[in-house]
């Protein structure tokens, strides 16, 4: 990516945790890679998912925000938090970008309600805390049992798990589905399966191995 910049790039994303595939960025490949990135070239870091990043070296977009001021830091109420259908999150930055992001942000676009759902969400991170670490020991529980089964799955720091099941893609989502397992399914590429209750677990767990025979 540093590479690929010119002197028309304006904006880079760097995902981490990744969307689909649960991988993280650390810390000193970030910190490489931002030694790279012209002072005018903004650096969005996405952290939708980092409630749930259990990885010791992986960055954590907001302790690069002192030493880099052309990064921004966005994060999400929509996962951990579980207010998706009230989409909003939020943006930490420098104050010329904040003051830069107001002068462009559509009026309105975040209701009155999801302030009130995320403020109040705010006040309950220990009911928080203990839904992810929920979360995280069912994502260990799901990865060792399709590694017993043999999926091409990596270790993920999200809420979710990216097989690689290739030109089998459509037909093992038909077996989900099936199932009633629904996961986000690219043709040809792979399966993202978002971890859930225990008995949702369980029942893709068993859609999987018989998908596998």
């Amino acid at each position: 990516m540093a590479d690929a910049i010119t002197d028309l790039t304006r904006v880079i994303f760097l995902c981490t945790p990744n969307n689909p595939t649960g991988t993280v960025l650390h810390t000193d490949e970030v910190e490489e890679f931002l030694a790279r990135v012209p002072e005018d070239v903004i650096a969005v870091m996405d952290e939708a998912y980092c409630h749930f990043n259990r990885g010791a070296s992986a960055v954590d977009g907001l302790t690069l925000l002192d030493d880099h001021p052309n990064v921004v830091v966005l994060r999400a109420f929509s996962k951990a938090y579980g207010l998706a259908g009230l989409r909003i999150g939020f943006a930490i930055s420098n104050t010329e970008i904040s003051d830069d992001l107001r002068r462009v942000a559509t009026p309105f676009t975040v209701t009155s309600l999801a302030q009130q759902a995320a403020i109040a969400s705010l006040a309950a991170e220990d009911e928080l805390n203990e839904r992810v670490q929920q979360i995280v020991t069912e994502r260990t529980r799901v990865f060792d049992e399709l590694t017993r089964q043999g999926w091409p799955v990596r270790p993920s720091q999200a809420n979710f798990f990216w097989l690689a099941t290739g030109d089998g893609t459509d037909r093992i989502d038909e077996v989900l589905t099936s199932r009633g397992v629904f996961a986000r399914c690219w043709s040809g590429e792979g399966i993202r399966l978002s971890i859930g209750s225990p008995a949702e677990n369980h029942r893709a767990i068993g859609a999987l191995s018989e998908a596998k025979a």
